[in-house]
């Protein structure tokens, strides 16, 4: 038993360190910004798939706040904090009802508070970063169809993830 939480401690502080590292290139390389903000995501993921949905919950918060402290752009880690980091946990919750239709239901909803909260909160704090070019229906439509997109992509990473390379770490 100590050993497992010893491993599972480890585990989380390299996932932790992991999901930082990448938040910050997220503000640095041009090019990927969501793409790195998508793959801090899955390391959440992995947290929970390695350990339990507690770690994967520790490794969210320790990386919310070390990204917080440390990431230069606030709006990437607001994004993580009130969305990418989050919702792996809220996915691993969800799934395990194993009825599609309300699992779908409960995503939609947990998705627009979350997009919700973050708006208001980066709008009250960042809001000359948060100004929309577009009307705020054709963002929230296309917000939900990239939701379903994100979604899908995350069930093919943490699959690829548990049948591909968790095997050979042992």
């Amino acid at each position: 038993m100590r050993n497992r939480k010893t491993r599972d401690i480890s585990r989380g502080a390299m996932i932790t360190v992991l999901s930082v590292v990448v938040l910050y290139l997220s503000t640095v390389l041009v090019t990927t910004k969501l793409s790195l903000l998508a793959a801090s995501s899955v390391l959440v993921a992995i947290a929970v798939v390695e350990t339990d949905l507690k770690v994967g919950a520790l490794v969210y918060a320790a990386s919310s706040a070390l990204g917080f402290a440390l990431v230069p752009d606030k709006l990437f880690v607001l994004s993580y904090i009130f969305f990418f980091g989050v919702y792996p946990l809220a996915k691993y919750a969800i799934e395990r009802l194993n009825r599609f239709e309300l699992e779908w239901l409960i995503k939609a909803i947990v998705f627009n508070v979350l997009a919700f909260l973050g708006y208001s909160v980066g709008k009250l704090f960042l809001s000359e970063q948060l100004k929309l070019p577009l009307s705020i229906w054709i963002v929230v439509m296309v917000s939900e169809i990239l939701f379903v997109v994100y979604d899908y992509a995350m069930s093919l990473a943490i699959s690829y993830y548990i049948e591909r390379i968790k095997p050979k770490l042992g």
